[in-house]
């Protein structure tokens, strides 16, 4: 089964249920953009001066997963080892 993708133009928010302190997000999600580019959102429960309680949002890139990054790293060329010189001037 694969992954559940947005519609264009479409995401959702879900309560953040691995929030340890007040800086983190009260909620995490993902919305597709209009280009079928996916995004990460969070938000944040605040109030206003008057007293209404508002969320506040955010929009980022998607966190890169390790497999993603594991992967990516193969393509890369591995760094060149220095040899060992014993005639070190210092």
């Amino acid at each position: 089964m694969s992954p559940f993708k947005h519609k264009e133009g479409n995401g959702s928010l879900w309560d953040n249920e691995n929030k340890e302190n007040e800086s983190q997000p009260d909620m995490r999600g993902k919305v597709t953009l209009p280009d079928s580019e996916e995004k990460s959102l969070a938000g944040w429960w605040n109030e206003s001066s008057t007293g209404k309680r508002y969320l506040s949002v955010s929009i980022s890139d998607l966190p890169v997963k390790a497999d993603e990054d594991e992967s990516e790293g193969k393509d890369k060329a591995e760094p060149q080892k220095l040899e060992e010189a014993d005639d070190l001037p210092f």
